[in-house]
């Protein structure tokens, strides 16, 4: 069976909770612009945090008074809408940069919730672990992915280093004849003008990411979502590159490209 890539048609972030720093947002930028598709910025109006509000528990010290005070639900909205105007700005700036067309959207949902629920399946998500321990403690990363890797999107890892921006795209394949994921990898290696590099999980001394051989330096890992999640979170802190996970082709897709 053959198959010909996916046709990717945005990169969604979310800009919320857990947001990714300008660093990442930049390098999510160039790759929308290697695959010359628009970036969407997602910022979840999480009423949970609204709700917060007012509770003992949720306090902000006030300098002049001295004092630990609970915070007015005017404060939280405020400080909120700021946040959503710096992210927006960041996302702004990385798509002038990267010369990519960028939207912004507002979604009365977590997180979680709203970017599954916007992906399709010539979406691509991008997951980023969260630099600072509350934005972690906001929206567990583990929990993000998870959700992120149940639609029919495909994924991008982002680790929190990536260490090169040149170099071979390497597809790690479940089985030689893996159609989807073949021809997706040789299309982006192509518009990267990079070689592309398989191999077979199968064919490694050790499982990913400790069997990968070291002589290949390459810039984007291409794996199948049929690998265990954890392999490919695992993949790209080890290799500190991006890992994009891709659903397994079916028939059904390959009789609708044949279609078209």
């Amino acid at each position: 069976m053959t198959a010909p890539p996916v046709r990717f048609s945005r990169l969604i972030v979310d800009l919320g909770s857990g947001a990714p720093d300008r660093a990442t947002l930049r390098y999510v930028a160039e790759f929308a612009k290697l695959l010359k598709i628009d970036l969407l910025g997602l910022w979840a109006r999480d009423q949970r945090l609204a709700g917060l509000a007012g509770l003992p528990v949720l306090r902000e010290f006030r300098t002049l008074e001295r004092r630990w005070l609970a915070v007015p639900g005017a404060n939280l909205a405020r400080d909120l809408e700021r946040a959503a105007e710096f992210a927006q700005r960041a996302l702004d700036e990385a798509g002038v940069s990267a010369g990519v067309t960028c939207h912004f959207e507002f979604a009365q949902a977590p997180a979680a919730e709203a970017i599954t629920a916007a992906a399709g399946a010539t979406d691509i998500i991008v997951a980023a672990p969260a630099r600072a321990l509350h934005d972690r403690a906001l929206q567990p990363f583990p929990d993000f992915l998870a959700a992120a890797l149940a639609t029919p999107a495909a994924v991008l890892i982002v680790p929190d280093r990536v260490v090169r921006s040149r170099g071979p795209i390497l597809t790690i394949a479940e089985t030689p004849e893996d159609p989807l994921l073949l021809a997706s990898a040789a299309a982006i290696a192509l518009a990267a003008n990079e070689r592309s590099e398989v191999v077979t999980a199968s064919s490694l001394a050790l499982p990913p990411p400790i069997g990968l051989p070291d002589s290949i330096r390459e810039r984007l890992i291409v794996m199948s979502r049929s690998a265990d999640a954890s392999v490919a979170l695992a993949t790209a802190a080890h290799r500190s590159v991006p890992v994009l996970v891709l659903r397994p082709a079916t028939t059904a897709d390959t009789d609708d490209e044949r279609r078209r």
